[in-house]
């Protein structure tokens, strides 16, 4: 089963280029911050609570890159707020992206290839195996085109996928207007939705903060 910053990967890639999309370029860093935080939630690491995140304990889950946040988190003494730890966990993290591709391509779902440009290398990730984001975009168009249920970790999912700006790459053009408003009833009216509603409302906050001074 992916984690969500995986999921998140997935559908901000170009599959066939295998590099990010240029509408979530900018708030991509943020965007997987706030899914690894998710991802915690979901794990019963942390607690939201009036816009603060609460450390309930740090024991180790196996997975590298939420171990690492843990790690950053417990070594805090004051409870910070959810927007501190987006934008911290953004750049926090030890080569957070890179992990993230290189976890994909060892799953085999990504590939990994080495390109240059004149003497400068870089990298690209296209799609090795195509159906885990295909089902995503599946299960997204599901929920928001057709309403059927979804559950917490598909709701976290989405509004993500809509914070950083990649609905339009998911959901046709005539039906993104019925999705929008499909996402903002899901958040406020599932009983998981608060925490999850939280979390992506401090990550838009600090895309403001991020986009007015650049």
């Amino acid at each position: 089963m992916l984690t969500l910053y995986e999921e998140l990967m997935l559908l901000a890639l170009d599959e066939k280029k295998g590099s990010v999309k240029s509408a979530t370029t900018t708030a991509l860093p943020y965007g997987l911050s706030a899914a690894v935080l998710l991802e915690l939630l979901h794990h019963r690491k942390i607690k939201c609570d009036m816009n603060k995140i609460v450390l309930i304990e740090n024991k180790t889950t196996g997975d590298n890159i939420l171990d690492d946040a843990l790690k950053i988190m417990a070594s805090t003494d004051k409870i910070k707020s959810i927007k501190f730890w987006v934008e911290k966990l953004s750049g926090g993290i030890k080569k957070l992206k890179p992990g993230i591709l290189d976890k994909l391509v060892a799953n085999g779902i990504l590939k990994k290839e080495e390109h240059k440009f004149i003497f400068i290398p870089y990298k690209r990730y296209p799609e090795h195996n195509p159906f885990p984001e295909q089902d995503l975009r599946y299960k997204i168009q599901q929920i928001l085109i057709h309403d059927q249920k979804t559950d917490e970790r598909l709701l976290s999912l989405i509004s993500l996928v809509n914070a950083c700006e990649l609905l339009n790459e998911i959901v046709p053009k005539k039906d993104r207007k019925m999705a929008r408003k499909q996402i903002k009833e899901l958040v406020n009216h599932e009983p998981f939705g608060k925490a999850v509603s939280e979390i992506v409302s401090e990550l838009n906050a600090a895309l403001v903060v991020t986009t007015t001074t650049t």
